[in-house]
């Protein structure tokens, strides 16, 4: 499968693609590039939303343009790309460690960190839409979409990396999902506003 092919089987929730990116060693650099171009994307979102860069004329008067704050904070706009950017990065290395040891050694699936890596880095790809997050009314919905469909998809990644049954894999998940989610909303903030202010 080519690159592109893989982020349309991941936002399609593919079998068969989780399949093919655990089986192929080589595509370690291309699950770093999904979390890059997340990140990015992200990253990107969250400057817009805090900036005040993007003027909505009526439709901001009538509805709240989407607010970061519950993530970001009082972050001034370059904070918050790098709370995001750093923070995917550090969310996707975090979380396959974690599904890694779960998975491998607590539930005991028969996975390496490559597939973990691998398998949870593509999975992200529908995190793309956070790029929209600045977008009123729509813009958070196209998020937190993206957010449930790498979730959904990141299950899937387990399941078929691990080698677990559904209900393992969702164990998994959940349980790196909450340690992922303490460091992303309680660690990093206080880094990054110590840095970008």
């Amino acid at each position: 499968m080519t690159f592109v092919q893989r982020i349309q089987g991941v936002f399609r929730l593919s079998a068969d693609t989780f399949e093919d990116i655990e089986a192929d060693k080589g595509a370690t650099g291309q699950a770093a590039l999904v979390v890059f171009l997340v990140a990015l994307m992200a990253g990107i979102g969250a400057y817009i939303s805090t900036s005040g860069a993007v003027d909505f004329g009526s439709v901001a008067s009538s509805v709240e343009a989407y607010d970061a704050s519950f993530v970001t904070g009082e972050l001034t706009p370059m904070g918050a790309f790098a709370h995001e950017f750093v923070g995917a990065f550090v969310a996707w290395l975090l979380w396959a460690f974690l599904t890694f040891l779960i998975a491998g050694k607590l539930f005991g699936g028969e996975t390496d960190l490559g597939e973990m890596l691998r398998t949870i880095g593509f999975a992200q790809a529908p995190r793309l839409l956070s790029v929209f997050a600045f977008i009123p009314c729509i813009g958070f919905i196209l998020a937190m979409a993206g957010w449930m469909i790498a979730l959904i998809g990141t299950v899937l990644a387990i399941q078929r990396s691990a080698d677990l049954d559904a209900f393992k894999s969702f164990g998994a998940v959940i349980l790196s999902f909450i340690a992922v989610g303490i460091v992303h909303f309680f660690v990093l903030p206080p880094l990054v506003r110590a840095i970008f202010g």
